[in-house]
Formats: structure tokens, C-alpha cells, sequence
């Protein structure tokens, strides 16, 4: 990215940055959505049981499985 210069103000330039990183972000978000929707599509059957059996999970449960899942997609993206 070029630096800010004298034809466009120091705000303009962090402007362009966010909006930069917030396009990045709705690409993550995009992919999210094609990841979670090939299951769906490919067995939508298998995916139901799948959702009934997390239903059935305890709170507590829930909470550790969403803590591990967090903190391994935090440690594989620090990886990267």
C-alpha cells in the first residue's frame, strides 16, 4: 500500500486500510458460508443427525467444544 502522500489525506489512507482488512474479513465470512454449506448439500441427511446429536449435547459440553474449536483455528491461523 502506498504511503500517504499530498494528494490524499492521512484519513483517506486509513479509510482505504480498513476497508481493506474489512474486505478481507467478508471474504473469511464468504468462505465460511461455502465451507459450512457443502456438507448441507453433499448429505443433508447426515448433516440433520449431526445437528439433532449437537441438540442433544449439555451446555457445558457445547462450551468446551466451541472453546477447543476456537483455539485451534486461532493457533492454526498464528501458524500461517
Amino acid at each position: 500500500m502506498p504511503q500517504p502522500g499530498a494528494m490524499l489525506p492521512v484519513f483517506l489512507w486509513l479509510f482505504l486500510a480498513v476497508m481493506m482488512d474489512f474486505s478481507l474479513l467478508i471474504k473469511a465470512l464468504c468462505l465460511v458460508l461455502v465451507i459450512e454449506g457443502i456438507p448441507l448439500f453433499l448429505a443433508p441427511e447426515r448433516a440433520r443427525a449431526a445437528a439433532l446429536q449437537v441438540a442433544g449435547m449439555s451446555g457445558r459440553t457445547l462450551r468446551i467444544l466451541g472453546l477447543v474449536l476456537m483455539l485451534l483455528g486461532a493457533g492454526l491461523l498464528a501458524g500461517l
